[in-house]
């Protein structure tokens, strides 16, 4: 929401309207009266409270104007320039206890030496410059967009402040009723004397009688009827009881006389020859825990006007009209003010939108300003006692009771005890204590908080169909864990528990002291595969992997054994879907404490994503991630760090936890890393990867691409089905398969489909690599940005799962590199059902199979990482 100067000019707020229109005019002007009502007897409680040291008694008429001046000017402020035309903004409860806290340390500092002139002058100017120097920080922090920084301060620790305003006013209500100073709990002994007591019974009674109104009428005209009615049946009692104000004066019921102040007089308190600017440096603590905290209030004032009106508005703007505010009230010698919400909130609830109601409450102001009256001569002490009562008990009871609903229970207790240390010692220390108490709570319960969590994430490569049933029966063997937050001492020895407990090692066993040994327990039955010389046979595209028969009951699980033959037959899809063929051992966690399953896949791979993580300390390195290397070098285990920040890879380097080859630019490349080990792909041309991270062709993929003639070279498509299904070369379902099939070369940038396309085909790629993209909003629009869904690699299909749905693409495709695809259209796909039905069923169902597994796999995208979360 922004401010149109020329729309709230002062030649616009007072130009005649084109038509009267006497009921809205009658319902601002009465609203104008009510906030008038309620504002100006508030305005003689808060000068009793800034001015409440004994050096200001006898100037107290004129320091009331002052104080009174300084409402007028912010309420013209806010007339003017707030886009909210009912908006009410006067002195604020915020600022009181600072400006009263500086007033008396004036008086104090400057000792007996000085003449009260000099006292009275130098706190006035003092203050009215702290006002305005305050103001032109909000003006400052509204221009740069700094009022988010405002948040930083313990919402506890001001609302342990806001209490102790409460409880100030209550101190100043009593003071007003008794004549006497109450600043403090022993002050309070005084109120032993009967006749004090029976003094402060009305303002007690006023101010409950306030409170229980506001809680319980909805109507404003009953709490205006009810501030009203307090000294009118004052003077029905006091005359009817047949006494008269002299009486009334002598009891202690009303101020004695005095001689009012004029406008010129209230001027004259500004005698700059008196002041003592020695005392500014003194005041300077208080200064910025004052603009702190105002600006604070201020935000939440706001932020109730915001709720209850159900609009969103600029709050760097709404800091700024404040600031100006302040910045012209603290020139002309003003106080701290601000929005007051509950006045303004109720003057929209209303339906006046109107600046009339301001400028009612301008006029009235003003009016006690220019008359030559003192008001506190002639109004009962408790009627201005009893609206410092009623924010008092509303301020305390807000504060330290039904907040409780509203904070945590440390929350409360830092309210409290930032409470009872500025009770206690001082404003600045206690809430320099309340702030240290705060910050303790911080530590316990970011300690407490989960900066480790476990994700069964996969990498977003398209990968064959017999390698994703590999990389399922061992998804244990890579631990993905995302950190989060600022790594620091306090978070330490939580990390390393809770890695400890998430990485599962072998449990070592009495039957072999091989740690490469790791022994599963068969039920007796004959094994498919199992060779003439008892060896259990199964072949791979890179080679054969042979394992052992041992016994009836115990297979042990070692290293595969890797035999080049001429043979790229894949691992037989059956020996794959046996539940005998897994790493399924005793297990435990790596900290030796039992693990939550008794069986599992010990970790090979532990892969730490710092993506969320904005920084380190060298106390979590050593405590945290120095044992975890140790612990996992001991154990075989490889442990990788993700998407790490410059300044945290320099700290684990320079302490020996990782080299450069441990870390990687994301999480998801580290994964596929991972995968690909899994599977042994590093020795393997036509599974390893083709592209580097940063996305340039490797010199293998540009070999596999071009043979020593320059032409381009693949393993055709029965190997690629071979592969792809499991089944020999020599099989006949491959005999003549090229005829269903298309090769293409494409380039790098090639585009195979787009996103909203009705798919006419689906794709095997043979070399190279390829992005499948898709709408973050996964629609088929193809008017969207397209974000990275997965990449395919060599031997894998991308486009299948559209075409068997039968459905407009949801993903589009595209060539990262030089590339050879074999296409199989619909046509040619239809074609198949009649002329080759067993290929065709055989490469129906296993796509399908894999189309369900990938599924399964691949359960949740991670926008965040353009990767998929299994």
């Amino acid at each position: 929401m922004t401010v149109d100067l020329e729309k709230f000019s002062v030649r616009k707020l007072f130009a005649k309207p084109g038509k009267l229109d006497l009921p809205t005019l009658t319902n601002n002007l009465t609203y104008g009266i009510i906030n008038s009502i309620l504002t100006i007897p508030c305005m003689y409680g808060y000068a009793a409270i800034i001015f409440s040291h004994p050096d200001f008694a006898t100037f107290m008429p004129a320091l009331s104007k002052l104080v009174m001046f300084s409402s007028v000017v912010h309420q013209i402020m806010f007339t003017l320039l707030s886009p909210l035309p009912f908006a009410i903004g006067q002195v604020q409860d915020a600022g009181l206890i600072f400006l009263s806290a500086m007033a008396t340390s004036i008086c104090d500092s400057l000792g007996e030496k000085e003449s009260l002139d000099t006292k009275v002058a130098t706190t006035v100017v003092v203050l009215g410059l702290a006002n305005a120097s305050m103001g032109l920080c909000f003006v400052l922090m509204g221009k740069l967009k700094l009022a988010g920084i405002m948040s930083y301060l313990p919402m506890p620790v001001v609302g342990g402040y806001l209490a102790y305003i409460g409880l100030f006013c209550l101190y100043a209500g009593l003071a007003l009723c008794t004549g006497l100073v109450m600043n403090d709990i022993p002050s309070l002994g005084h109120l032993g004397d009967w006749h004090y007591i029976i003094l402060c019974i009305p303002g007690l009674l006023g101010g409950l009688a306030m409170f229980f109104v506001t809680k319980r009428c909805e109507n404003s005209l009953i709490l205006s009827g009810c501030i009203v009615a307090m000294p009118v049946l004052f003077y029905i009692v006091l005359f009817s009881a047949g006494s008269d104000i002299y009486g009334a004066r002598d009891y202690g019921w009303i101020s004695r006389e005095a001689s009012p102040a004029s406008f010129i007089e209230m001027w004259q308190l500004f005698n700059f020859s008196k002041v003592k600017w020695s005392v500014i440096p003194q005041q300077l603590p208080r200064w910025v825990a004052m603009v702190c905290v105002v600006a604070f209030s201020s935000c939440l004032d706001v932020a109730a006007i915001e709720m209850d009106m159900g609009q969103r508005f600029n709050l760097n703007h709404e800091l700024s009209i404040i600031g100006w505010s302040n910045a012209v009230s603290g020139l002309l010698g003003g106080y701290a003010g601000s929005y007051v919400f509950s006045q303004t909130i109720l003057t929209y609830r209303s339906g006046t939108n109107s600046r009339v109601v301001g400028v009612c409450v301008i006029l009235a102001e003003a009016l006690v300003v220019l008359l030559p009256v003192s008001v506190m001569s002639n109004v009962p002490r408790f009627f201005f006692a009893a609206m410092l009562i009623f924010v008092a008990i509303d301020l305390l009871l807000e504060w330290l009771v039904l907040v409780y609903r509203k904070l945590m229970f440390r929350e409360y207790i830092v309210l409290w005890a930032s409470f009872i240390a500025i009770n206690l010692i001082s404003l600045e220390i206690g809430m320099l204590i309340g702030l240290g108490v705060a910050f303790l709570n911080f530590l316990l319960g970011y300690t407490k908080s989960k900066v480790v969590n476990r994700l069964f994430k996969r990498s977003s490569a398209i990968r064959k169909h017999a390698e994703r049933v590999i990389l399922n029966h061992r998804r244990e063997a890579i631990v993905y864990l995302e950190l989060s937050g600022y790594l620091y001492f306090g978070s330490s020895l939580r990390i390393l528990e809770d890695v400890q407990k998430l990485v599962h090692v072998e449990k070592p066993t009495e039957k072999s002291d091989n740690p490469l040994h790791r022994t599963i327990q068969l039920e007796p039955q004959p094994l498919e595969g199992l060779t003439r010389s008892g060896k259990f046979e199964a072949t791979t595209q890179s080679g054969r992997y042979i394992m052992p028969a041992m016994g009836i009951h115990y297979l042990p699980f070692i290293p595969f054994v890797r035999q080049r033959t001429q043979s790229h037959t894949l691992l037989n899809q059956t020996i794959l879907n046996e539940p005998e063929y897994n790493a399924i051992v005793p297990i435990q966690c790596l900290d030796g404490s039992p693990a939550e399953e008794a069986e599992g896949v010990p970790t090979e791979f532990v892969v730490m994503d710092f993506s969320r993580v904005c920084g380190m300390d060298a106390t979590a390195a050593h405590s945290s991630f120095m044992i975890l290397q140790q612990q996992c070098k001991r154990q075989g285990i490889i442990m990788l760090f993700a998407d790490v920040l410059p300044e945290i890879q320099q700290l684990l380097r320079q302490n020996e936890i990782a080299d450069d080859e441990d870390f990687f630019p994301t999480a998801d490349i580290a994964l596929e890393y991972c995968e690909n080990q899994l599977l042994d792909e590093d020795d393997d041309d036509d599974a390893a990867p083709l592209v580097h991270p940063n996305g340039r062709m490797s010199d293998r993929a540009s070999e596999r691409l071009s043979g020593m003639d320059g032409a381009v070279v693949d393993d055709g498509i029965p190997t690629l089905l071979n592969r792809f299904m499991g089944q020999p070369e020599t099989s006949a379902l491959f005999e003549s398969i090229d005829r269903f099939f298309y090769r293409y070369i494409v380039p790098r940038g090639h585009t195979f489909y787009r996103v909203g396309e009705y798919p006419e085909q689906f794709f095997f790629l043979a070399t190279g690599r390829v992005e499948v993209m898709m709408n973050q909003d996964c629609s088929s629009s193809h008017e969207k940005t397209l974000h990275l869904l997965c990449h395919v690699i060599p031997g894998a299909l991308f486009g299948e799962v559209d075409f068997f749905a039968n459905q407009r693409r949801l993903v589009g495709a595209k060539s990262i590199t030089h590339a050879v695809v074999y296409e199989m259209t619909r046509a040619n796909y239809n074609a198949m059902e009649h002329q080759a039905p067993e290929l065709w069923k055989r490469l129906r169902e296993v796509v399908i199979h894999s189309m369900a597994l990938s599924i399964t796999n691949n359960t949740c995208i991670s926008s965040d990482h353009n990767a998929i979360i299994a």
